[in-house]
């Protein structure tokens, strides 16, 4: 077995890995994501919902007292799994961006077919724009004297 592996394998962790396996580490761990179909339910039952050019956002106060995402992206959006996944890239990276600023609750963001040809900062804008209104954002002082992001 690799030293590596041995690392991980007693409970250490290797250098450039954040214990889930992935990237983005623990923001998008389970315990932090809408899973079940129920879930997903109440947000759209009990939310506020606001649209725009490039997606909806949904946002009801937190059931359980944590912060929870959903990206729901069906093959409605697009028959082409690669573009569904840079749909969901964007997300998850805006969402990401816009963590420090973000209060707890359960959200929901679905895409609209103009997201499709949308940028980054375009997505970031709509999104925190859809957050701040929705009273789930507030810009974040990073000592500066500039906000993020």
């Amino acid at each position: 077995m690799s030293a590596a592996r041995v690392q991980l394998a007693e409970g250490n962790l290797a250098v450039g890995t954040d214990g889930c396996g992935t990237r983005h580490g623990k923001i998008f761990a389970p315990e932090f994501r809408l899973r079940t179909q129920a879930h997903m339910n109440v947000v759209r039952a009990t939310g506020q919902s606001r649209a725009g050019r490039f997606c909806v956002a949904i946002a009801a106060p937190s059931a359980d007292g944590n912060r929870r995402v959903a990206f729901v992206i069906s093959r409605r959006y697009s028959l082409k799994a690669v573009v569904r996944n840079r749909a969901r890239r964007l997300f998850r990276e805006a969402y990401r961006r816009l963590l420090p600023g973000l209060r707890d609750g359960w959200l929901l963001f679905l895409p609209r077919h103009h997201l499709q040809h949308a940028k980054m900062q375009d997505v970031l804008r709509e999104l925190q724009g859809h957050l701040q209104a929705l009273g789930y954002w507030s810009p974040v002082d990073t000592g500066g004297g500039e906000t993020e992001p």
